[in-house]
């Protein structure tokens, strides 16, 4: 089992691409905290994984602490990962990871301190940069067991200040995970966004030709079980005790496939298949046909369904040249 957990919706960011800014600022009572238990063994699943998501989930910490220790009391394998701002990712918590079993951290930054703090400004500190800076610092020295991954997101405006974050980032922790994210909402007009697969090819080997940075994404692996849309067992479940889907859901009441305070549990049967089987490259012929099936995982799901396109990796459109690039960059590790 898979859960995805939002213990609220409320952020101290006020990002300015934000698909949640229009969230309410609802935090998760102790009423549902008791409910994902019960769910969780009714299900009677062999192994647990818990991925804490938001709105900022380190804004409700209790809850994490409580449901944290209420998982880990069933005796289950367990373990957890966060998706965080982290500007909240203090010393305190930080100790604690390991009892939470926490294995994976990410963390999003937009470009150099200036862009950044202007495209993701806290709701009151104008300098968030270097807290969260201070803070990957504090758990690069204090905890060494947990994956660190850091998104800096990139669009035209701040492509170019990918490197020089990125080696701060290194110099910091050289074993420390640095990809580029690239924004696609719905608000990221095209003059703006790097959404063309040409445009996204002629960034990773800029990268690499220019500045000697390879990103391990540029070759996919193996994906054996795709997105959560596609997963059986797999949930992400609100403040408010609602299930989606999809990570894109959250706080979206027209994707709502049930509540666990709800005595049916799965409340919208024709939407949870709907999610499960719409646009499953299983059942498209173009993606069964395609060389490279099945390591892309399909795509993303909600994408495609919105989009009505393929969603396809760019190792496909620029495989010749990313494998040089992989094969250079081993080399030279030898």
């Amino acid at each position: 089992m898979k859960l995805t957990i939002a213990p609220t919706c409320d952020c101290n960011f006020k990002c300015v691409y934000c698909f949640e800014k229009d969230r309410p600022a609802i935090y998760m009572t102790k009423k549902v905290e008791d409910a994902i238990l019960d769910f969780i063994v009714k299900n009677n699943p062999n192994r647990i994984h818990v991925c804490w998501y938001g709105g900022e989930p380190l804004l409700a910490k209790e809850s994490i602490y409580r449901i944290s220790e209420k998982i880990i009391s069933l005796g289950k394998e367990y373990d957890a990962s966060i998706v965080t701002n982290g500007y909240l990712l203090d010393r305190e918590f930080i100790h604690k990871m390991n009892d939470l079993k926490l294995k994976t951290v990410q963390i999003t930054i937009d470009g150099d301190k200036q862009t950044h703090n202007k495209r993701r400004p806290h709701n009151n500190n104008v300098d968030s940069f270097d807290v969260i800076m201070n803070n990957i610092k504090e758990l690069s020295v204090s905890n060494k067991d947990v994956l660190l991954s850091i998104r800096i997101n990139v669009d035209k405006t701040n492509m170019y200040e990918f490197v020089n974050v990125y080696r701060q980032i290194k110099k910091i922790n050289p074993n420390i995970h640095v990809y580029p994210g690239f924004v696609h909402d719905a608000s990221c007009k095209s003059s703006v966004c790097i959404d063309d697969n040409v445009e996204r090819i002629k960034f990773y080997s800029m990268l690499y030709n220019d500045y000697n940075i390879y990103i391990p994404e540029m070759i996919p692996n193996i994906v054996l079980s795709s997105c959560m849309a596609r997963c059986m067992n797999s949930f992400l479940i609100g403040p408010m005790g609602e299930i989606y889907k999809c990570w894109h859901h959250l706080g979206n009441n027209n994707k709502v496939v049930g509540n666990l305070m709800d005595k049916r549990i799965l409340t919208d049967i024709d939407m949870f298949a709907r999610l499960m089987k719409e646009n499953d490259y299983i059942d498209n012929k173009k993606c069964m046909d395609c060389k490279y099936f099945p390591v892309c995982g399909g795509g993303c799901a909600d994408l495609k369904t919105q989009n009505n396109n393929d969603n396809c990796s760019i190792f496909k459109y620029a495989m010749t040249s990313f494998l040089n690039m992989r094969y250079k960059f081993l080399v030279n590790k030898v």
